[in-house]
């Protein structure tokens, strides 16, 4: 997938992203929840893909920091961080997956599935502690059962591996999913559209195509599913 396609749909999709991205709320509260029961005092916080502020606001709310840093892709994610947060915060407009980043914590939720090799970006990032959430295989499966589209999702175990090869300790992990109903297969897209993940398309898709598509999505699926893990480590 090209960085600058996922940058264009992501844009695109950052007015409607906190209406729709329930899914991602969720996982960035759980995040949060389980990482301030660890520690919550930190000297400087990194966070990658801050977009339209959603966990930015929960680092803000829940955590104590001296710095915060905030980047994404998208030049346009600084004037909804500006909206929505009253700590003041540096910006980074930059691909994350090739920054040297020293800090105390890095954090992520809803981002390192878009990466290509996560193991080799890790490797450029010196910090104390690592939290984030991301999505994993079997992610939107009944989308790529239809269209044979999906992200190269990685799986729960190579996640831990990566970590353990990069000489993290892992103190917290956690995987789970959630299924999101939608009446017909022309709304399930809609929502995917809206909260960027249209981003696996590179092409339009024939409506006659998409028409015969939406008979076997209501009669096998009516749903999509979300599988996720959960991520803190420290070294």
């Amino acid at each position: 997938m090209k960085l600058d396609l996922i940058k264009k749909r992501f844009e695109k999709g950052f007015k409607s992203y906190d209406k729709y991205a329930f899914v991602q709320k969720q996982i960035a509260k759980l995040l949060i929840f389980y990482l301030k029961n660890i520690k919550k005092d930190f000297d400087s916080i990194f966070e990658i893909g801050a977009g339209t502020g959603i966990l930015s606001s929960l680092i803000e709310q829940n955590l104590n920091f001296k710095y915060l840093y905030l980047n994404d892709i998208v030049e346009t994610s600084y004037f909804f961080l500006r909206e929505k947060l009253k700590s003041s915060f540096t910006f980074i407009c930059s691909d994350a997956q090739n920054l040297k980043i020293s800090c105390d914590l890095l954090i992520s939720s809803s981002t390192f599935q878009w990466f290509k090799n996560l193991e080799e970006s890790l490797t450029n990032y010196n910090v104390n502690y690592l939290a984030f959430s991301l999505f994993l295989r079997g992610s939107l499966f009944e989308i790529k059962n239809l269209f044979n589209l999906s992200l190269n999702y990685v799986a729960y175990e190579d996640i831990l591996k990566i970590l353990k090869k990069l000489n993290y300790k892992v103190i917290y992990s956690f995987y789970g999913n959630f299924s999101l109903t939608f009446k017909d297969l022309f709304e399930a897209l809609r929502y995917l559209k809206y909260t960027g993940v249209n981003s696996l398309s590179k092409t339009l898709i024939p409506l006659n195509f998409l028409k015969e598509k939406n008979k076997v999505f209501i009669q096998k699926y009516q749903k999509l599913t979300f599988v996720y893990g959960i991520f803190i480590a420290k070294r």
